[in-house]
Parts: structure tokens; sequence; C-alpha cells
């Protein structure tokens, strides 16, 4: 018996050796570094191969991956080697049908084969970044790029002059699906100029901030004029004004910055009426809310903490007919008067919803759910009342007679 018990033993040894080494030589067979550290290979073809350097300040890569449908290629390299500027670049190229999430492109762009090239620069002056290729050797380019031209700061204000553009070609025999996800043919360049007081980082609801934007530009050869937005605090509103060639196209503001009691997000679209987006108490009345709210939970707190022992919680169910009772009329489950001390309002979402206004919605709504509430409460009353009388029929002296009758007849 010894020696099975030994020989089980041994056995269960070489078979847990030969499951750790079978492992380490799947990893191994998985990913590999090189002995210097810098290059690291990856193998789990069809599915994914890889060979990614380490540069010190940046790293390139080559790889392929797919579904086992066929394979993408894939390359990219980053480099910050200079600390004022960060370049990063990819190549792909393939078959739709090969992409491992391939099932969420429509059918008939299955077959497309695609190439694509991507180069993205950061630096001190600006952002770029430009794509090209080609779909079913169809070729396409969109190139977009952000560049600051001057940064002032004095004491009192900052200003800055940036420029924006964007540039695209997309050849029209290109399937309309691939054309939807693309920048729209042609170009655009604007110069945005802004201009901010110093007051502004400390506090934007400070009076003493203003800002200004103001963008001039042409898209596919058109001017599109010039285009102001301003930014200004009054005694009791902070607001954004936007003009498009000295008429106003847009107007928005935030209220009750005075008290901060209620705040109010109101805007206007060619200097049309006033819209109420959005209206919720401010820091210094939400005191208000939490009053209410501590009025609504007030008997579900204090029913639960009366339950000391399970004996407590059980008798609770069992004669929780007498609760139901006890609920009606009391209005316990309406909670209107929390929403009320919200304050919260919306022209906006009013009319979507097709009601006068959010509150007197709200309050219907909040009756209606109540009263529901405590219906079928009662109605579940009687329920329990019965249940309880049953089992206490059950289980009580005339219960014991009925099954010592019953029994006596086996």
């Amino acid at each position: 018996m010894k020696l099975i018990a030994a020989s089980a033993t041994l056995l269960a040894a070489i078979n847990a050796q030969s499951v750790e080494v079978l492992l380490a030589e799947l990893a191994n067979k998985v990913y590999q570094v090189s002995d210097d550290g810098l290059t690291h290979t990856f193998n789990a073809a069809p599915y994914f191969q890889g060979v990614y350097t380490c540069l010190g300040e940046g790293f390139e890569g080559k790889s392929t991956f797919g579904n086992g449908n066929g394979v993408i290629s894939y390359t990219e390299k980053a480099d910050w080697t200079d600390g004022d500027h960060f370049s990063y670049d990819t190549t792909i190229e393939g078959t739709v049908k090969s992409i491992p999430w391939a099932a969420a492109y429509p059918a008939d762009v299955q077959d497309d084969t695609f190439n694509k090239n991507v180069a993205f620069r950061v630096g001190a002056q600006g952002v770029s970044c430009k794509t090209s290729g080609n779909v079913n050797g169809f070729p396409y380019s969109m190139e977009a790029s952000l560049t600051i031209n001057e940064i002032t700061m004095t004491s009192k204000k900052m200003m800055a002059e940036i420029e924006v553009s964007r540039n695209a070609e997309i050849s029209s025999s290109i399937n309309q699906y691939w054309q939807n996800m693309a920048m729209p043919s042609g170009s655009t360049i604007a110069t945005i100029g802004a201009s901010a007081k110093t007051a502004c980082t400390e506090n934007p609801m400070n009076r003493a901030c203003s800002a200004k934007l103001v963008i001039t530009g042409e898209n596919n050869g058109q001017d599109f004029g010039k285009n102001v937005a301003r930014y200004s605090v009054q005694p009791k509103k902070a607001q954004i004004a936007v003009n498009h060639n000295k008429n106003e196209v847009f107007w928005m503001a935030v209220t009750g910055i005075d008290t901060m009691e209620v705040l109010a997000l109101k805007y206007k679209i060619n200097g049309g009426k006033a819209v109420l987006a959005f209206q919720f108490v401010g820091p210094a009345g939400m005191e208000a809310v939490a009053v209410a709210g501590q009025e609504f939970i007030t008997p579900f707190v204090a029913f639960v903490s009366a339950m000391n022992t399970p004996e407590d919680a059980v008798h609770a169910a069992v004669y929780s007919d007498a609760l139901f009772n006890a609920a009606q009329g009391q209005n316990y489950f309406n909670f209107y008067p929390v929403i009320k001390a919200t304050q919260f309002e919306s022209e906006l979402l009013a009319s979507t919803l097709g009601f006068s206004n959010v509150q007197s919605a709200a309050r219907s709504m909040c009756e209606v759910i109540s009263t529901n509430t405590e219906a079928f409460l009662s109605e579940a009353a009687p329920v329990v009342s019965q249940a309880r009388t049953y089992v206490h029929d059950v289980t009580g002296a005339n219960g014991e007679a009925k099954f010592n009758a019953w029994f006596a007849k086996i």
C-alpha cells in the first residue's frame, strides 16, 4: 500500500512538473525578449504576430493581426528624442474581412482592400495630423493642423493667435460607407484671435473677467465672414454672445451667480426669445434639498431602525397588513417635495416632452406614483391578513384536530 501511495505521489509530481514545463515552453513560444531587453517578439499566429523594439526615446514595431481569414499588416513608430516634439507614424493595410471585428462592417465592403498611412506631429508650435491611402486602389488624403502663431501675456491680459486648417481629397469612386467616415472634400483655413483678462484664471465668475474670440477665414475659397464671441460677467449673470458680421447668432448666459441660490442656463438663437435650457438649485440653496430629502426618508429610517432583532423583522412581515393600512393617506411615497426643493426646470425639456413645465409634470407624476403605491398596499393588506389567518388556523388547535382526524384514517 505504501509503495502504491509513493508511486502515485511521484507520478503526480512528474505530471505537475510536466505541466509547468509545457506552460513555460508555450509562454516562450508566444513571447520572447532579446538579451538586451530592447526587442520584444510576440507569436500568436494567425491572430497576432509582432516585433517591437525600444529605442530609448521612442519605439518602432511591425506586426500582423487577423481573425483567421487573412491578416492585416501594421507598422508604427514613435519618437520623442527632442523634448519639444513628438511624432507618431503608422501604416496599415489588408482586407476588411480579415479584421478581427469584421462582422461590424456591412457585407458590401467585406472584400474591400485598404492602405492607410498616418503621420501625427505635436510640437511647441502646434499639432498636425495627415492621413493618406487608398480603398480598392482609389486614393484619399486628409490633413488637419492647429498652429499657434503668437502668444502674449501681460500682468492684466493674455492674447493668442491660432491658425486652424484642413484639406481633404476623397475619390468619388470610394464606397459611400467610407466617405461618410472621412472629412468632406475641400479645404478650410481659419484664424482665431483670443484674448482674456488674467482675472479669468482665478475666477471665471469674477466681474473683472472678460474674454474675446475672433474667427475669420474661408471654406472652399468662400470667405465666411467675421465671427466674434465675447464672454463677460455682470452682477447677476455670466454670458457669451456670438456675432456673425455684427449680427447676433447665438447668446448663452448663466444667471443667479450673485446669490448662488438658483442657477439657470439660458440661450437665444439668431436674436430670438431666450429659452431656459436648465435650472437647478445652486450651492447656497442645497440645504433646502437636504431638508426635503431628510423629511422624505424619515419614516422609512424610523421603520428600519425599529428592527432591533430578526424577530422584529419576522413580525413586521407577518403583520405587514397593519403597516400597509397605516400608510394609507400618509403620502409617504410622494417624492415631489424633493424635486420641488431642487427647483429644477427646463423649457427645452418640457417642450420636447409636451409638458407646460417640468415641475407640474413632476408633481403629477409623483402624485400618481404615490396614489398607485398606496392602492397596491391597500389591495395587498387583506391578502396578508387572510394568509396569516389561514396559517394560524392550520397551526392552531383547529388545524391539529383536523390533522388528527385525517391521520386516524390512515
